[in-house]
């Protein structure tokens, strides 16, 4: 369970960075820079949803 937690809050951290990430990137319009910072920023959201995602389905298999 305690992996699970850590999961959980590195997926949380990843989401509030990605999404904080895209999101001054709309602000700013979209220019050459921006466009691979917001790439950037949604790497980050999927790398922390994998992660999550990986984890909880190691944890259900372990239990079976």
């Amino acid at each position: 369970m305690d992996k699970l937690k850590w999961a959980v809050f590195i997926f949380a951290v990843l989401s509030i960075v990605g999404g904080a990430v895209v999101y001054m990137t709309g602000q700013q319009g979209l220019n050459r820079d921006s466009f691979f910072v917001a790439v950037f920023g949604s790497l980050t959201f999927i790398l922390g949803l994998s992660l999550l995602t990986r984890t909880l389905f190691r944890k259900q298999n372990r239990s079976k």
